[in-house]
């Protein structure tokens, strides 16, 4: 069996370097398959080739570098799935800010055997800095949901996924490099696998985790990160459906989220700040949703000059 890591990367040295320690550490026990780590740098200077080279020899496999000069998320996550070994069995993104569990493979491929499932993801679990406030530890902002090992899901972030190198195949184009810089290329691909007939299912014992940068820890940014969300969900939409479905349903959604921030401001006695922050959430998402309708995506991963 072979399984080939696939991870973006882009000016993240010292994320990098700690997922790549972490892969290392890697655990099996009853089957041992042979691992590719293939790191697609989307920097043109190629910054983190040293590293790399550094790194390899401490890893469970091999390592091959290489580069895609256009800078955005699909591009270089497309370069990673046309580079991986023709003879790669499963394709596996993680991403550069995250470290894995030593059994994090292991579980995903566990999982994969036990239902055939074409697509397997699992969690990504917030760690923070030291400075990190405490009441917005506490209040969840960073947590996702999980779920039962072997749900059912309607897709799937490549945080954290592993994938049958088959389904790239038969779902064409990959990652849609319209979305760039607006993130989502991920939920979108994976949409339309779900709506291609595979299979995706929960491990939630596959665990990453998710190193949260002191620069994400503002209200400011969790607000930005909801209205990016809204957006992108109205483009996909859009993009699959249509714009008449979009039109019928996301003024809908969005009013739910509106009532539920309205809602969430009921429990200010008890979770103090953390209620106006998951209410501004709530009608952030809302407004994405309405402003995507009409062709709004906010470019956060748009390269600032």
């Amino acid at each position: 069996m072979h399984v080939t890591i696939c991870i973006i990367t882009c000016n993240r040295p010292e994320g990098l370097e700690r997922l790549l320690a972490s892969i290392s550490e890697l655990e099996f026990s009853e089957v041992t398959p042979e691992v590719e780590v293939l790191v697609v740098d989307n920097d043109p200077d190629e910054r983190a080739r040293a590293l790399c080279a550094r790194s390899a020899d401490a890893l469970p496999g091999s390592l091959r570098y290489e580069t895609e000069a256009r800078r955005g998320i699909p591009f270089a996550r497309n370069t990673a799935v046309a580079r991986a070994a023709e003879t790669t069995d499963f394709i596996v993104f993680v991403d550069d800010d995250e470290t894995v569990d030593p059994r994090w493979l292991a579980e995903l491929l566990a999982v994969q055997a036990q239902t055939g499932a074409d697509v397997v993801t699992g969690p990504a679990v917030p760690r923070f800095p030291a400075e990190a406030p405490t009441w917005l530890v506490r209040s969840g902002a960073f947590d996702l949901l999980r779920y039962e090992t072997g749900a059912e899901r309607p897709f799937a972030y490549t945080h954290n996924v592993l994938t049958r190198r088959e389904v790239f195949g038969a779902v064409q184009p990959n990652f849609d490099e319209r979305m760039a810089h607006c993130g989502g290329s991920d939920t979108h691909f994976f949409r339309r696998v779900r709506r291609a007939g595979f299979r995706i299912v929960w491990a939630d014992a596959a665990i990453a985790y998710e190193w949260v940068p002191a620069a994400r820890l503002t209200t400011g940014w969790i607000l930005r990160r909801s209205l990016r969300i809204g957006g992108t969900d109205a483009y996909i939409e859009r993009d699959l459906d249509g714009l008449g479905a979009a039109l019928r349903r996301l003024p809908w959604r969005a009013a739910r989220y509106v009532a539920r921030g309205a809602l969430r401001l009921l429990s200010l006695p008890a979770r103090g700040r953390a209620a106006f922050l998951f209410a501004g959430e709530d009608w952030a998402r809302a407004f994405g949703l309405l402003a995507g309708m009409v062709g709004f995506r906010h470019q956060e991963y748009r390269v600032r000059t």
